[in-house]
Order: C-alpha cells, then structure tokens, then sequence
C-alpha cells in the first residue's frame, strides 16, 4: 500500500518498529540449480517456507523464501545488517509472520516453526506437517496467541493448531 510505502503488492518486507519496512524485495526464492532468483506469487494456494536467522555477532538479519518441496536456497532474499541492541523495545520482542491480500479474502496458516535463541534453529520432517487438506476453520480456534513458544525446539507438528495470520502483508519480521 502506498500508506506504507510498500514496493509492490507481493514482496517480503523486514519491518521494525512499525509497518513501514526498512527492507524489502519482490517475493522470490534463489534457484541453487538454475543460479538465479525465480519469482514466487504468495497470493497462490501453494505452501512456502521461509528461514528468518539472526547472526548476532555479525548482526545480520537474513530472510529466505523457496516452495515447501525445496531445501533452503543458497542465498537469502534479503540480508540485512541490524543491531537488535539499538531497538526500542519496552518489555518484550516480537518476532513473526504477518500477511494480507489486500481487498481480496484470504487465510494464512503457519504449519510449522522451528526457533532457538542460541545457534542454528532445528530442522523438522515436512511429512510431519497437517495437510491444508484437511483443516478446518474450527483448527485455528485451537491457536492461543498468549501461549509461550517452547523454547530451543522444532515444532514438527503443531497440535492440528493453525494460525489465521491477516495483518499487513505477505511475510516479515516485525519488531516491537
């Protein structure tokens, strides 16, 4: 929108503090075999995983993309050096997923995270995954958002529990 100088209307933005991004790219993903960046619609009914990392000693925020049935790309989509300790936070920090489609009616689901506060986060079996298939709306009244994650560990297979996330755009880490 252009209310938050969004680039387009399908990228990937890193927000802080806000919701205006101080980074961002058309959605896409590196293709390793192809050595380029393809385009990817987030607006499509297919799955697509994202890695957030954070490397606080060299203080890089990094925020790749790629289709569910693809490993991690070589390269990220964005990259970003950030200083986390120069963030106003008050009490908490929130790290997630946000999404919209504009005019257009739509649910996003988070099928599967996986989060550590110290090195790298621990991959997870994809066939672990509940299947869109077979969800229900009545699945997301499990979702609380008070919950605490589990800290230092892969959620494989969330309870049946999916996360109705509409808020501002496709995906991005928003800070606050």
């Amino acid at each position: 929108s252009n209310e938050f100088l969004d680039i387009d209307g399908n990228h990937v933005g890193i927000d802080v503090n806000g919701l205006v991004s101080v980074e961002s790219a058309p959605a896409a993903f590196y293709s390793n075999r192809q050595d380029k960046n393809i385009s990817l619609k987030l607006s499509i009914k297919d799955p697509v995983r994202a890695w957030i990392e954070f490397n606080g000693d060299q203080m890089l925020l990094n925020v790749t993309l790629a289709p569910l049935d693809i490993s991690k790309p070589q390269f990220p989509l964005l990259s970003r050096k950030m200083n986390l300790s120069e963030v106003s936070f008050e009490k908490n920090m929130y790290v997630g997923f946000s999404a919209s489609t504009g005019n257009i009616t739509s649910n996003h689901y988070v099928l599967g995270w996986s989060f550590s506060r110290q090195g790298k986060a621990k991959d997870f079996d994809l066939t672990l995954l509940p299947s869109l298939s077979t969800t229900s709306p009545s699945d997301v009244d499990d979702f609380d958002p008070n919950s605490s994650p589990p800290s230092d560990s892969a959620t494989a297979k969330p309870k049946r529990t999916k996360m109705v996330i509409i808020c501002t755009f496709a995906i991005m880490v928003f800070l606050i």
